[in-house]
């Protein structure tokens, strides 16, 4: 869509502006009809905003109704008054996809009316600029409005404190402790419990961020089903050294001690925890830690606005209810942060476990939180047990709470339950400046791969070749994907990704003969079956485990390597594809691995049972009609390292991408192996699929330092610092939520060297491009377009190995913009419209530059020190500085 550039006229600006309020659900509404009028003179007179536009663009005045904002059961009427020139007004009516709408219009003189039936379509009315006076509708409204979409980038004042530099103490004084440094002060009882009382946040302005201090409990843990809190522990003896409080207390019942200190650290408060179960008998304990709650930092707490890692990330400030886990791929970063706007300051919370295990990060904010804003723990038989998780960590309040939960530990008499540090900062600004200083961490703890990469300028990713058809002796198959053009509507691939490089097989799943493989039933996947032209026989390309020969009636790894070389040669990067965590029955890898290193969980559901599966061991996990090795070992963990780096060697391919790690993999419940990372009944296979990937990468290294490493998911972040690419499933599966209307990924700002490619298998891939486009993501096999991907590759000093702003502040609410800064300090911007009617969009202009969108090719006309564009509801627009 060419979006007009046309300078709007001040009134209708300020009309716009007028409509960035919303209806809470908590009003009373009036009975009957209700009206919203405009006219030339007076303007916008729409107190509820059923008018989401008025604007003025190019040739049209254009009216907008905001979805669901009337009672789709009742009509609606417009009344219009024509201008005293205008002739023969013919009113323009459209959906929200631009589609025409055809209602009747009766005129009696200059005015005109329209009736509107019950569940039209009509979105939009336009009319030739100057030909109309006024317009009325009259309209019912809706007995519930659409659950608000959250605003990411409220506007920030200026803090209102500042930091106490050079404050750094922690005293002992009577009965309580005080411990203070430059961004926070918190005092502490002491006698009879230990329990945290006052938080202040120096940079808003020394504000109590505690509104409720009994509702804190700093520790809790569930056993015997039931749960208790550190604040009825009864304290032993409390010390201070240096700037460590050390406070040491017990349980009678159960029978638990622990000691928890808390270092003052210039910028940080550190919260180390330790249990030991002091009975005579094994204890259970799922801990919760940290543990806080009854927080607000503004005067009211509607006004404070939250950052959740979920994704790519959340920012709102509506009542939430949320619970997700950092270890199966959906909570991305240990970090939480919460902000008051209108102070100019936050604080955050962040996890100091540089091991990555799983852990469930929980955030409540006011006692009800609609559907939209609500996320809860789903049950996942053989990959998570949520017995052994603790099933309501926060009590319900009419403020904030957040919390850390574990997994159960089982500890013997006189053993210790250790959990990760949890850190607490403050800030001034929004969450930003809380997740730069985590992202330091990180950075510390886990470096990241070099950048750039291979990866880092390359934009449709393609895959799946030598799946259905074999990957050599197939010119035809060759050349579908060998070259640096398009066909048939397909856009070029960037990078190709091939399957089948191993040794093929002549059975089907299971050693069923090929001539027999009905009888796998309909799950069977016949994909990969086909005759191999090399011998005239039916084979399987999808026969993992075996990855040494080749394939010789091909003409083994010699032809493959010049396989290999005739796509670099193409301008492309060949890569092959692996999964970690399938073998087939009947390989060489199977007869090593299987059965003492299978996965074994008698609660896993097969998705794609046969009538052959195997049966033994009892819960030998199977699943794509493969065996599961379980990856957190140590000997498959180096056999991986080494099958991929001597691939890597033999055949000369430019890297590697290992399916299905950065999901959560499986709860390996065998005796027969051991874990590296997880303790019996507990699922750690992302701090297993960390290590591999780091043991994988460092062993690539040693054949060649530009060799890439991509997953499936990008995991969590400290995953993602060991490889250089990864899938996302991101906008296809994550922004229908309105807490989270847009792919927000403060990766693409925080950690660049990972690139992200976004997989999208809908039908209607296509409709969510502009999202890609938004991060200025990859693609995996849906693929940009060929337009879009030049515009790209022309721009990558911008979108490739440029600087990114992730929701760069300064625009109203609903317009999230990315910005990727180029060569010579040029900016471009992707803004996208995440509301439900049109917005006008400003965008400041600097001197020496002209101004470009992007996608139409339009030059822009600054005035005033800025270019002004309307933007279509859910639609984008990319604005680029080019040199004069």
């Amino acid at each position: 869509m060419r979006l007009s550039s046309s300078f709007l006229p001040l009134s209708l600006l300020l009309f716009f502006l007028a409509l960035s309020g919303c209806v809470s659900k908590a009003e009373a509404l009036p009975p009957g009809r209700l009206t919203a009028s405009w006219n030339v003179r007076e303007g916008l007179r729409d107190a509820r905003g059923i008018l989401g536009y008025v604007g003025e663009e190019e040739e049209n005045l254009r009216f907008e109704l905001t979805p669901g904002w009337a009672d789709e059961n009742q009509p609606m009427l417009l009344k219009l008054k024509a201008s005293p020139e205008a002739k023969g007004i013919v009113p323009r009516l459209a959906s929200a996809d631009g589609a025409p709408v055809e209602v009747e219009v009766h005129w009696k003189g200059r005015w005109g009316t329209l009736e509107i039936p019950p569940h039209s379509p009509v979105f939009s009315l336009e009319v030739p600029r100057g030909s109309l006076e006024s317009l009325v509708l009259e309209y019912h409204a809706p007995s519930e409005y659409p659950e608000p979409v959250a605003d990411a980038t409220p506007r920030i004042s200026v803090a209102a404190g500042r930091r106490h530099e050079g404050v750094l103490s922690c005293e002992k004084l009577g009965d309580m402790a005080v411990l203070q440094n430059e961004v926070l002060r918190a005092e502490f009882s002491l006698s009879p419990h230990f329990t945290l009382t006052s938080l202040k946040v120096a940079e808003a302005g020394d504000a109590e961020a505690l509104a409720h201090p009994s509702e804190t409990c700093l520790l809790r843990f569930a056993c015997h089903d039931r749960m208790y809190d550190l604040s009825k522990a009864l304290v032993d003896q409390a010390e201070v050294e240096g700037t460590t409080l050390r406070v040491r207390f017990h349980w009678e019942d159960p029978a638990v001690s622990g000691v928890m200190e808390v270092a003052c650290l210039p910028e940080e408060l550190s919260f180390r925890a330790t249990l030991r179960n002091e009975d005579s008998a094994s204890q259970s304990l799922k801990i919760v830690f940290p543990h806080l709650s009854g927080i607000r930092l503004s005067k009211n707490v509607k006004d404070d606005y939250y950052f959740y890692p979920y994704s790519g990330g959340m920012v709102a400030n509506q009542p939430l209810d949320w619970r997700d886990n950092f270890g199966d791929g959906r909570v991305l970063h240990q970090f939480v942060d919460i902000f008051s706007p209108s102070l100019g300051a936050g604080m955050y919370m962040r996890v100091d476990d540089a091991v990555g295990r799983f852990k469930t990060f929980s955030l409540k904010k006011g006692r009800k939180a609609t559907q939209g804003y609500t996320h809860p723990i789903y049950p996942w038989p053989g990959i998570l047990d949520l017995t052994r998780m603790v099933s309501r960590p926060l009590e319900d309040t009419q403020f904030i709470a957040f919390s850390v939960e574990y997994q159960q530990m089982d500890r013997q008499p006189g053993e210790e339950y250790v959990v990760p540090a949890a850190c607490l900062g403050a800030h001034g600004g929004n969450w930003k400046e809380g997740f730069r200083r985590y992202a330091q961490w990180v950075r510390r703890v886990s470096p990241p791969r070099p950048f750039p990469s291979l990866l880092t300028d390359r934009w449709n990713l393609r895959a799946g070749f030598g799946l259905s058809s074999p990957l050599l002796n197939n010119e035809e198959a060759a050349r579908s994907y060998i070259g640096r053009y398009e066909r048939n509507g397909v856009s070029p691939g960037d990078i190709i990704e091939m399957v089948g490089w191993w040794t093929i097989g002549r059975t089907a799943p299971f050693e069923v003969p090929l001539e027999q493989d009905e009888i796998l039933g309909e799950a069977y996947w016949r994909i990969p079956r086909w005759v191999d032209p090399a011998t005239g026989t039916l084979a399987y390309s999808y026969h993992l485990g075996d990855y040494e020969e080749y394939n010789p009636q091909w003409g083994g790894v010699q032809r493959l390597r010049e396989h290999i070389d005739r796509i670099r040669k193409a301008d492309q990067i060949p890569i092959f594809y692996l999964t970690p965590n399938g073998i087939s029955a009947g390989t060489r890898a199977a007869k090593r691995w299987i059965p003492q290193y299978a996965v074994i969980n008698p609660a896993f559901q097969n998705p794609l049972p046969t009538p052959v599966d195997p049966k033994e061991p009892d819960g030998i996990v199977l699943n794509y009609m493969k065996f599961c090795p379980c990856l957190d070992n140590e000997e498959y963990m180096d056999y991986l390292a080494e099958t991929v780096a001597r691939v890597c060697r033999e055949t000369g391919i430019d890297g590697f991408r290992l399916d299905e790690l950065g999901g959560p993999g499986y709860l390996c419940l065998s005796k027969s192996h051991s874990h590296l990372f997880a303790e019996y009944g507990n699922n750690e296979e992302m701090a297993a699929q960390r290590e591999i990937a780091r043991r994988v990468h460092q062993a690539m290294d040693e054949v060649r330092s530009d060799l890439v490493l991509l997953t499936e998911f990008p995991g969590n972040d400290l995953l993602a610092s060991q490889i250089e690419g990864a899938l996302t499933y991101d906008c296809q599966n994550d922004i229908k939520n309105p807490v989270r209307p847009a792919p927000i990924n403060v990766s693409r700002e925080f950690f660049p060297e990972c690139k992200q490619f976004e997989i999208d298998t809908l039908e209607d891939s296509q409709k969510r491009w502009k999202y890609w486009f938004w991060n200025a993501n990859g693609t995996y096999n849906s693929c940009y377009t060929e337009p879009i991907r030049q515009l790209l590759v022309k721009n990558r000093d911008a979108f490739a190995f440029g600087k990114v702003t992730v929701l760069e502040d300064g625009f109203p609410t609903g317009i999230l913009v990315n910005r990727f800064e180029g060569d010579q300090g040029r900016y471009i911007r992707n803004i996208l419209n995440v509301q439900t009617t049109t917005r006008l969009v400003s965008v400041p202009v600097r001197p020496g530059w002209r101004y470009v969108e992007l996608l139409s090719g339009k030059t822009l006309a600054p005035r005033d020190g800025k270019v002004i564009c309307p933007l279509r509801p859910q639609g984008i627009l990319c604005v680029a500085e080019e040199p004069l």
